[in-house]
C-alpha cells in the first residue's frame, strides 16, 4: 500500500470514527453498567476503552473500575465522544492496533453480546485500525 493510500485510508477511518461515536446512545450504557457479572469480552472491551480514554498504563481492568467510571454514564460516552485521537500515547496506540486485530473483538461478536459493548467495541478497533494506517 502506497503513502498516499495509507493517508487516504486513515482520513476514511477518521470520518468513521465520528460516525460511530455520533451513534452511542445512553439507554446502552445504563444498561451494561448495571451488570454485576457481565461476559469476559464485555470487560475487555469496556477495560480496553477506559485505559484508551484515561491514557494510563496503570488502568487495572477490572469490571468494578469501569463500573466506577460510568458512575455517570454520560460522562464516560462523554469522554469517548470527545476522545482526543491525535494525542493518544504511543502505547495506547499499539494496545488499540493489537485490539483490532483480534476477531473476539470485533464489533459483530461483541453486539451479540450487549449492544453497548458492540459499539465500543467497533469505535476502539475503528481507532486500532486508523493508528495502524496512520502510524509508520
Amino acid at each position: 500500500m502506497t503513502d498516499a493510500q495509507r493517508l487516504e485510508m486513515a482520513k476514511q477511518l477518521w470520518g468513521n470514527l465520528k460516525t460511530i461515536t455520533s451513534k452511542m446512545g445512553i439507554g446502552d450504557f445504563r444498561e451494561v453498567k448495571a451488570l454485576s457479572s457481565p461476559p469476559d469480552a464485555v470487560i475487555k472491551t469496556f477495560s480496553m476503552a477506559l485505559r484508551a480514554i484515561r491514557q494510563d498504563k496503570k488502568t487495572s481492568g477490572t469490571w468494578k473500575e469501569v463500573q466506577a467510571s460510568m458512575a455517570n454514564p454520560n460522562n464516560f460516552l462523554d469522554s469517548m465522544k470527545n476522545f482526543d485521537y491525535a494525542n493518544a500515547k504511543s502505547w495506547s496506540q499499539k494496545d488499540l492496533i493489537k485490539y483490532a486485530k483480534a476477531p473476539e473483538n470485533q464489533a459483530e461478536v461483541l453486539y451479540k453480546k450487549s449492544a453497548a459493548a458492540g459499539i465500543t467495541s467497533h469505535w476502539l478497533c475503528t481507532m486500532g485500525k486508523f493508528y495502524e494506517m496512520a502510524g509508520d
